[in-house]
């Protein structure tokens, strides 16, 4: 029973277990792809997935518009984020660490904690009166399995790894923010 919950929280084995281990920040799993150079398709694989369930969830009438294309279009953005997200973590995490080389660690971590974006899909089942709230949860989520993911890929402190998380999610959403999108 102990090897089966294991192998539920290590970088291979079913996408499934790792994208549950995930959503549930299990340390674990975070530490252990931050260590395998193997991981990095699995976390492209969590932003893809990631990327067209919000698709399917906020289906915008721009993106109606291009019919097929607008899948793959979505896609290639989420990736783009993601490699951005990295960008802005990268250089936090040289500054707090002095650590060279880090960000093909933070490439596979950043990745797998996009997985808490999959609870978008409740906004489905729930009434428009509750989306504000979904949203702040899935994005308080999505910090917290940031500073998850950033602490494992760095091997830091939780104290460390809260300073550079939330001032990289800060970064990340600022220009939304200030262009009101």
């Amino acid at each position: 029973m102990a090897e089966t919950a294991r192998s539920a929280i290590t970088s291979t084995g079913p996408f499934i277990s790792r994208l549950f281990a995930a959503l549930l920040l299990r340390r674990e799993l975070y530490e252990s792809v931050a260590a395998d150079p193997s991981a990095l398709r699995p976390a492209i694989a969590v932003v893809c997935v990631t990327a067209v369930v919000q698709h399917s969830v906020f289906q915008s009438p721009l993106l109606q518009d291009l019919g097929s294309w607008a899948l793959l279009l979505v896609v290639l953005i989420a990736v783009v984020r993601w490699l951005v997200y990295a960008a802005i973590f990268y250089p936090l995490a040289k500054l707090f660490t002095q650590q060279q080389g880090a960000l093909p660690r933070l490439l596979r971590c950043l990745g797998f904690a996009e997985a808490p974006s999959l609870m978008r899909a409740s906004l489905l089942f729930v009434g428009p009166d509750a989306y504000p709230w979904v949203r702040v949860a899935v994005a308080i989520w999505l910090l917290a399995a940031s500073i998850v993911a950033v602490r494992a890929a760095l091997s830091i402190s939780l104290r460390r790894a809260i300073v550079i998380g939330i001032i990289g999610f800060v970064l990340y959403l600022l220009p939304g923010v200030l262009l009101g999108v």
